[in-house]
């Protein structure tokens, strides 16, 4: 004898099973101060635009480390069977191509860093040091 599962609650309308309301995005029921799980809802639109540039700029990062030696290990099989030699310029090419990358993220990061160099955040403090108690 095969048993069935009881059927599950569909949303009106759009034919998706009620668990999946779990992981949207609405606000839980009962929440009335916008908060899911302690953390604060981004409404500001600068906030979210500096969170989304911030996510693009390391996804781009990622994908320039990740690429760049492959294609120019490309280059260098593509010579290496036009020359006939072994792998020895597919190493150096995508050698020089990891070495290249490492170098542009890390001009990147030192001028992205500049910025910041002269911020009330990074200003060593001014204030002098409380004066110490001794008994």
């Amino acid at each position: 004898m095969i048993t069935r599962t009881p059927p599950r609650r569909i949303l009106q309308g759009w034919g998706v099973p009620c668990s999946l309301r779990v992981g949207s995005q609405a606000t839980p029921s009962g929440s009335r101060d916008g908060k899911i799980q302690g953390l604060p809802r981004v409404f500001d639109l600068r906030s979210r635009q500096a969170l989304h540039r911030g996510f693009n700029e390391a996804f781009g990062r990622g994908i320039d480390l990740a690429l760049t030696p492959v294609v120019f290990g490309l280059i260098g099989w593509l010579l290496d069977r036009w020359l006939g030699t072994g792998p020895v310029l597919m190493l150096v090419v995508a050698g020089i191509g990891l070495a290249g990358t490492v170098v542009k993220i890390k001009l990147g990061y030192d001028r992205d860093m500049a910025v910041y160099d002269d911020t009330p955040a990074t200003r060593p403090r001014e204030v002098p040091p409380a004066p110490v108690r001794t008994k």
